[in-house]
């Protein structure tokens, strides 16, 4: 299992335009939730690809201006979030026009177009 500290260095800091280093990291929203869930549960090697690809990700990534809307992600990550209703401007029902999602979000979009197979499975078991 990683560390908080890594989790966030993976999903947060490349992906999420609201993070902020030191700020509120008691708090995380259902994306970052569910990553800290996969590298609980996954099985050794799946968790190594997922590690590499994220890692890979996070070298080059910024966090995205706009963002498309991805219904099986939704379901699989926003459904339960605890900030949607209130505090997501891209979940929120709100037309904000440069709204973008967590870095959960963006980082499971980002291995689903990188052909991570494991990212599908994902979604394929939440569906």
């Amino acid at each position: 299992m990683k560390s908080k500290e890594e989790i966030t260095a993976l999903v947060c800091a490349p992906h999420c335009r609201f993070y902020k280093p030191g700020e509120k990291e008691e708090l995380s929203c259902a994306g970052y939730d569910f990553f800290v869930r996969l590298m609980d549960n996954d099985i050794a090697a799946e968790a190594a690809r997922t590690l590499d690809a994220a890692s890979a990700l996070a070298e080059k990534a910024r966090p995205p201006e706009r963002f498309e809307h991805n219904a099986r992600i939704e379901t699989a990550i926003c459904t339960g979030c605890e900030f949607r209703e209130e505090d997501c401007e891209f979940m929120g029902g709100r037309d904000i026009a440069d709204a973008a999602p967590c870095g959960g979000y963006v980082l499971l979009a980002r291995l689903l177009a990188a052909g991570l197979r494991e990212a599908q499975d994902w979604l394929d078991e939440r569906s």
